[in-house]
């Protein structure tokens, strides 16, 4: 089932190649798929594996979701024309979306053998991350929230429940502890503060907390990247210290910080309402749209027009590449298919654009890459860049 990010992505692709504002690798996409499909008309029906009727099902709800991804309700008969005079049908549209998303449609469109490959790939292949973490109470004892359901803590008057990837908090403990949540490489998580405040951890990464804000101020700490949206109380602001000694203040608001050790910089990005970023006795008010950086030397950085889609993808449900280099794109690869990367010989120098589905299999995700004439191996839990 097509999302309706998945819809508005498809358009703004065929939209920006209409007007030749495609990125690069947009337009590779759409090229190669047109070449391809060229070739179709001399080969076998790429849908020879299906039963008749399942063909036809298959065609025809394809066709019907993808015109109605590209067209407006009422204007279906409109023809749609894009460059080199090639007429846009639903055949094309499956395949653009296929390759910029990774709908089931790609495998379908492929030859056999390649189909077959790519689906053993698929079968034994790396499997996306999904809702995992563990909860250490102030005792030391650890708790495996992916196994663990419902009530998992009764302190007082303060009750712990655990639901399909969520911690909720609810009550009011009768002292304070602080507990502390931790996502593992290929996890993500979900936890609601005793206060209210909604926080999003990705993969490797981490919250320390008290089970009641009991001071002048409600304080957390954090590693790797995790999203915010806090709970509003004026006479009690919010605090968040990172890596490095970087302090965020607010009093309620949405914003996202990824501290990660293995990135070059550290970013904190505001979407809604105001926040106070410190680093080294000094203070950045930052604005909705606005993203501090922080680099290895102490170096900040304030950027006026952050790119908030990529910055909140990750919690969408999505990678996002916005002229994104390799390395930093396998890091995030690493992270959520919890996997090593290794590279052979020279690190190639490419940049990605573009958004992919973060419930890919991994071997799909890398397929999709591989028009960037970069090509992977993987062996076991490890991939391989190959030049």
């Amino acid at each position: 089932m097509l999302t309706e990010k998945d819809k508005q992505y498809l358009q703004q692709v065929l939209e920006r190649y209409e007007k030749g504002q495609a990125t690069p690798t947009e337009s590779r996409f759409v090229e190669a798929w047109f070449d391809y499909l060229d070739g179709l008309n001399q080969q076998a029906d790429p849908f020879q594996h299906l039963s008749p009727e399942a063909k036809q099902g298959l065609e025809a709800e394809i066709r019907e979701k993808l015109l109605h991804s590209i067209r407006n309700e009422g204007n279906a008969a409109q023809e749609f024309t894009i460059h080199r005079s090639k007429r846009f049908n639903w055949q094309v549209a499956a395949a653009i979306l296929a390759v910029v998303l990774g709908t089931a449609a790609y495998l379908l469109f492929l030859q056999p053998d390649h189909h077959t490959m790519v689906q053993n790939q698929l079968e034994q292949g790396i499997q996306p991350g999904s809702a995992r973490a563990t909860l250490q109470l102030a005792d030391g004892k650890i708790i495996t929230l992916d196994t663990s359901l419902g009530k998992i803590v009764q302190r007082g008057g303060l009750t712990v429940n655990n639901d399909s990837g969520s911690l909720n908090y609810n009550g009011k403990a009768d002292n304070t502890e602080y507990h502390t949540l931790s996502v593992p490489r290929g996890g993500q998580y979900k936890l609601a503060l005793p206060d209210g405040t909604n926080v999003w951890l990705n993969a490797a990464s981490s919250i320390t907390y008290p089970t009641v804000f009991a001071g002048a101020d409600r304080v957390v700490e954090i590693t790797g990247e995790a999203y915010f949206e806090v709970a509003s109380m004026k006479q009690k602001p919010f605090k968040v210290k990172a890596a490095g000694g970087a302090e965020i203040e607010v009093l309620g608001t949405h914003f996202n910080v990824n501290a990660y050790t293995d990135e070059p910089t550290l970013t904190a990005t505001l979407l809604e309402g105001a926040i106070k970023f410190r680093k080294d006795g000094k203070d950045y008010l930052m604005q909705p749209g606005q993203q501090a950086s922080v680099n290895k030397a102490g170096t900040v950085k304030i950027i006026a027009d952050a790119n908030l889609d990529a910055v909140t993808a990750w919690r969408n449900g999505y990678f996002y590449f916005d002229g994104t280099d390799l390395q930093t794109v396998m890091r995030q690869i690493a992270r959520w298919y919890d996997v090593s990367v290794a590279y052979e010989g020279k690190i190639p120098d490419m940049k990605f654009s573009g958004e992919i589905s973060k419930s890919n299999n991994a071997s799909l995700v890398l397929e999709m890459l591989e028009a960037q004439k970069v090509r992977f191996e993987i062996e076991g839990k490890t991939i391989i860049v190959k030049p």
